[in-house]
């Protein structure tokens, strides 16, 4: 835990929890298009991510944690803007317009 609570120290708590794993970092700064020492920099505290840096980090954490609690699902259909209803209610409602 940073000493300082900010949201950005709050994300990078959230970083080094979803990253413990060994390997994890790693995989995470491959996935994220930068190398492995920059992303220790900044869980470390040596260096903060900038704007851009930090929108993709908060983008990581938010996938991940939702893949693990299962709702990704329900999120990107969310996004897409699909209907919660299963196919056969969506013809029976085009059906009587």
């Amino acid at each position: 835990m940073r000493k300082e609570t900010t949201y950005l120290n709050q994300l990078l708590d959230r970083v080094e929890e979803l990253t413990s794993a060994r390997g994890e970092r790693k995989a995470m700064a491959l996935d994220l298009g930068i190398p492995p020492q920059k992303l220790n920099d900044w869980l470390s505290g040596r260096f903060k991510p900038e704007g851009e840096a930090t929108l993709r980090l908060l983008r990581w954490v938010t996938a991940r944690e939702l893949k693990q609690d299962g709702k990704m699902e329900s999120v990107i259909n969310i996004l897409l803007g699909a209907s919660p209803q299963n196919k056969s209610d969506r013809r029976k409602t085009t059906k009587a317009k």
